[in-house]
């Protein structure tokens, strides 16, 4: 049998992918510890809204 090698076209690297996540000054784990606390602050203001 004849093997057949199928060849993707290449694409060009998005240089900004080796660059650190960074989102409105804050950089990597510390976005989840800023989502983390507004959700969390989100949460506790309906729980008690609810209670209340």
């Amino acid at each position: 049998m004849k093997s057949k090698e199928t060849r993707y076209p290449d694409y060009p690297l998005f240089k900004g992918l080796q660059r650190p996540l960074e989102v409105m000054g804050l950089q990597g784990r510390y976005i989840y510890w800023a989502a983390g606390t507004a959700g969390g602050a989100i949460a506790g203001f309906i729980a008690a809204y609810c209670l209340a």
